[in-house]
């Protein structure tokens, strides 16, 4: 009986104890990110879904130290967003039928590589002056194609005049609805370039400032910044044209696929997210270099991409994306959450029943995964654990996506 009292005694202590770490991470998170809610409703329904979002960053991190992952996670200022919040107000699409039609009309051109080209090994315009030092936010505002397409300009901009200068994608997004962009609701690079040739400028920052949402075009061509003469596709899933267009022509605005978690709470590392889809992009950033990550006898190929969510985003708002891997997530995800075979409450158990001499890869590791599930689920009552064993079969039978 006192034996009992005492595992009780402990048991009471330890939730006591990450209830209260809960509630400092939760407060930390709010003043760090100035998040007020409108009522004491909106604040716990925040705080669980912040607390979902924690403990998936943290099983993530967990299996990256097993060497399950090249990247780590951390928590962002999107961290009391539910996934479909996210993608619903950060990385809409525009709408296809829209910009298919007016894109027809478009000065389109394939880009040609240069023949018998040599390249540097490794290449960072931000260290030759071609990128803003500044970490931009397009805030709750899928205004990303804008901060794309002007960021590509500041460096072309910068490489024939010498002099950097800050544009305004509060000017693409107000004014370039009539080539197919949507203000806050998605857009295209394209798009935003033949505006900018077509009006023959885009304005300064400084002189139209960025809102985060919707206006009537305020263009005033005493203030352009930059012109554009002319813009090229490079062919989809050709890395070696975009290598050597990064290395020769200066910084590349791209679409990728970022609709899965582990982007959206990218810390560094390289990421390498298999799983990727080569077709819905949804999400422009613009490439500024690349290089290559060695530790002993691992080389990791990557890109060096800049985003448009803040310094508080991934590696000081930069990410560094897959390269030379069969052009992984376009250049880049299907709509489900990471692969996460892990959980600190039923770890033991997994350990005991994987035969992990067979996981080679992702489809190795599912197999094994299904047969440790069925195991656990036989031979093994779970109380606390139960509905993460619950999600373990669901992510199994689904060959991984949850």
């Amino acid at each position: 009986m006192h034996l009992f009292h005492y595992f009780l005694a402990v048991l009471i202590i330890v939730q006591a104890a990450g209830q209260q770490s809960q509630s400092i991470s939760w407060n930390s998170f709010k003043r760090r990110y100035d998040k007020q809610y409108i009522d004491a409703k909106e604040e716990q329904h925040r705080r669980i879904i912040f607390e979902d979002n924690v403990a998936k960053i943290n099983r993530h991190n967990y299996e990256a130290n097993l060497g399950l992952h090249t990247y780590t996670l951390k928590v962002n200022n999107f961290a009391d967003m539910t996934h479909e919040e996210f993608l619903r107000k950060m990385v809409r699409r525009s709408k296809t039928n829209i910009a298919t039609k007016v894109s027809k009309t478009f000065h389109r051109h394939t880009y040609l590589p240069p023949s018998n080209v040599v390249i540097p090994d490794a290449i960072d315009w931000t260290e030759k002056g071609a990128v803003l030092s500044l970490i931009e936010t397009q805030g709750q505002c899928a205004s990303n194609y804008a901060f794309a397409s002007k960021g590509a300009l500041e460096g072309q901009h910068f490489l024939k005049t010498g002099k950097l200068v800050r544009l305004s994608a509060q000017n693409i997004m107000d004014c370039s609805d009539k080539y197919g962009n949507e203000g806050c609701n998605g857009g295209t690079m394209e798009a935003s370039y033949q505006y900018i040739k077509d009006n023959k400028g885009v304005d300064t920052e400084v002189s139209y400032p960025y809102e985060a949402m919707e206006g009537e075009c305020r263009f005033n061509r005493t203030n352009v910044g930059a012109t554009v003469t002319g813009f090229v596709d490079i062919p989809s899933g050709n890395e070696t044209a975009l290598q050597i267009a990064l290395a020769t022509v200066g910084p590349i605005a791209v679409s990728v696929d970022a609709s899965h978690s582990s982007f959206i709470f990218y810390s560094e590392g390289v990421y390498n997210y298999p799983n990727c889809s080569k077709t819905e992009l949804d999400h422009p950033f613009f490439l500024v270099g690349y290089d290559t990550l060695i530790n002993g006898t691992f080389k990791q190929d990557y890109y060096i991409a800049k985003n448009s969510w803040g310094d508080s985003w991934g590696l000081n708002g930069y990410i560094w994306m897959s390269r030379n891997n069969n052009n992984q997530c376009d250049h880049w995800p299907p709509n489900s959450p990471d692969l996460s075979p892990l959980d600190y409450c039923i770890w033991d158990e997994f350990v005991k029943v994987i035969n992990w001499n067979k996981v080679t890869s992702k489809t190795t590791l599912i197999q094994e995964l299904k047969k440790a599930v069925k195991k656990i689920r036989k031979d093994v009552v779970f109380e606390s654990c139960n509905s993460w064993t619950n999600r373990l079969y669901r992510m199994a039978q689904h060959d991984g996506d949850y």
